[in-house]
């Protein structure tokens, strides 16, 4: 039974109470300019020596990889929440310049919202290796954001996925609930008459024809209050 429901949603980041952190120059890390050579572990362990935090504390909030037809990148952000040394909450925002360095900002907040630890889930983004993946005409994007809905996928409106290990399994359905904060990670194939704005379209697309995908992680899967997989 189709769930009709959109799938790729508005990210909304509300940033409430967060304050520049003032000090020194924001720091920066050389990282990759091309797809076929990110390893984004090893961006991650890059940015956590450069700044001021508990590394294990460390909470995950939205990830952005945007690249062009030739895999050259154009865009990478990685923002996240952690405790200094001292214990105060932190809000950290890695953002490529245009000089291809990952430029990291501190900020103070309040809390760090109980998401999940970044290392394993770039990790599975490494092993399903993104040099690989597909790219349209107008390059390929790959987002991360947590969401903590009542909300359904189905292959009737999208090509849903679960990964682990670097593999993926399709799903035939799968229910989350809001009682958790699910990971979600959105894979696109981008076409150069895209708008930029990534919506369901009124009409579900066929399989074999779409653009985007949805992946979801184990941890997800199981906390799932439904998941059939695609072929039993």
């Amino acid at each position: 039974m189709a769930i009709p429901r959109k799938y790729l949603v508005p990210v909304i980041m509300l940033l409430a109470g967060l304050v520049a952190f003032s000090g020194c120059a924001n720091p920066s890390v050389a990282v990759s300019s091309h797809i076929d050579d990110l390893d984004l572990t090893g961006v991650w362990h890059q940015v956590v020596d450069v700044i001021d935090v508990q590394e294990e504390t460390a909470r995950l909030d939205t990830f952005n990889l945007l690249t062009d037809a030739d895999g050259d990148i154009q865009k990478l952000s990685l923002k996240f929440y952690g405790y200094d040394t001292d214990g105060s909450p932190k809000f950290y925002s890695a953002e490529m310049n245009s000089a291809g360095q990952l430029v990291v900002k501190t900020l103070v907040t309040t809390s760090v919202l109980e998401y999940r630890h970044p290392l394993g889930i770039l990790a599975e983004l490494d092993a399903v290796g993104i040099a690989a993946l597909e790219r349209g005409d107008g390059g390929l994007a790959v987002q991360i954001r947590f969401q903590r809905n009542d909300i359904g996928y189905t292959y009737d409106y999208v090509d849903v996925f679960h990964l682990a290990h670097g593999h993926l399994r399709q799903l035939e359905l799968i229910r989350l609930s809001s009682n958790y904060y699910s990971c979600t990670i959105e894979y696109f194939r981008l076409q150069k008459s895209d708008s930029g704005i990534n919506t369901t379209p009124p009409m579900p697309v066929p399989p074999g024809e779409r653009t985007g995908q949805v992946w979801f992680l184990t941890e997800d899967i199981n906390r799932a209050t439904d998941v059939v997989y695609l072929g039993g």
